[in-house]
């Protein structure tokens, strides 16, 4: 090789590995990228991962129409909707991306609930249950925070009349984990958020749903397509937070069929109690964004439930708050 070619070729060679310097001297002083954490059970974005690792908070809340207007509600990332004696639902509410201060009126312990506060290793508010519940909930080794163990949490309004008369504070039922010997740092499960797949995009659409209860606690989903998000409505009447006007919405409404026996037990009305198995599986349908989509589901401890499309696929909800309606296979739910 001649002399010039050798001078050229070692040239380029040199700027190739001043350009190579150059480039890692700029990537040093580049920040690095700035990671996006979200909030496990709504899918929105949180302020930092220290936030997504804190305690879920499960509060058992009454619905019959006494306890209206319940205060709360409209804060929590999922709310469950179950039966209890006599055909009258309770919910059973899960905050994590916020901590409302009041929060009510708080009620009694269901079987329901040792299946699933367990799946959000959340800490458990409530007021009371029969010995059976509490060997029950001893026996899922849930954190309990309930008003027996934890009297501090909880106060009575004396503008309410009892049964209906009791709240908890949700920021201060977290905070109190770690007084109790509760882990305070946990990473919960969450859902799979995000579009629907492409071949189940065209899905039946459903601007409707209306789930019956007893005791004039008939529920109603309308679809609000201006507001991308499901309205309440309970006999007939907007259901609204306390001091609130808007009715609760909901970016999905779940309506969840779960193997549901009368037991032994009874309550102190004579009522069977319910056993609700919010474990195990079922069908599901998931309504988000004005359609309908019959899925499967599958829970476990530690696991919240998973919505199957038909493939096995993981079905998405949408981002932000899940209402679950939770009722008997065969329940005369209608959606249209």
């Amino acid at each position: 090789m001649r002399r010039g070619s050798l001078v050229g070729a070692a040239l380029i060679v040199a700027l190739l590995a001043a350009a190579v310097v150059w480039y890692l001297l700029r990537v040093e002083d580049l920040p690095e990228p700035e990671l996006i954490h979200y909030w496990p059970l709504t899918g929105e974005v949180a302020p930092d991962e220290d936030a997504t690792r804190t305690r879920v908070v499960s509060v058992k809340i009454e619905n019959s129409s006494a306890a209206r207007p319940q205060a709360g509600l409209a804060d929590a990332d999922v709310v469950y909707e179950t039966l209890s004696e006599g055909g009258i639902p309770r919910f059973n509410a899960l905050f994590h991306s916020a901590l409302p201060a009041r929060v009510g009126p708080v009620r009694s312990a269901r079987i329901s609930d040792t299946y699933l506060v367990p799946q959000y290793v959340a800490l458990f508010a409530y007021t009371g249950a029969s010995e059976e519940i509490r060997r029950r909930i001893q026996a899922a080794e849930i954190d309990d925070l309930g008003m027996e163990r934890q009297p501090g949490l909880y106060e009575r309004d004396p503008g309410r009349s009892a049964p209906h008369d009791v709240y908890t504070n949700a920021a201060e039922v977290q905070a109190a984990a770690g007084g109790a010997g509760f882990p305070t740092v946990v990473v919960p499960r969450g859902f799979l958020f995000g579009d629907v797949p492409e071949a189940l995009a065209e899905a039946p659409a459903a601007t409707r749903i209306d789930v019956p209860f007893a005791g004039g606690n008939d529920v109603t989903w309308m679809w609000d397509e201006t507001r991308d998000v499901w309205l309440r409505y309970v006999a007939g009447a907007p259901h609204v937070d306390e001091g609130a006007a808007e009715p609760y919405t909901a970016s999905n409404v779940v309506v969840m069929y779960a193997e549901t026996r009368e037991t032994d037990l009874r309550d102190v009305t004579g009522a069977p109690v319910l056993d609700i198995r919010l474990d195990g599986s079922g069908s599901a349908v998931v309504l988000r964004e004005g359609r309908r989509y019959e899925v499967g589901w599958t829970a476990s401890p530690g696991v919240p439930p998973r919505f199957e499309a038909a493939d096995g696929t993981e079905f998405p909800l949408a981002a932000g708050n899940t209402w679950i309606e939770v009722v008997a296979p065969g329940h005369d739910v209608s959606i249209d």
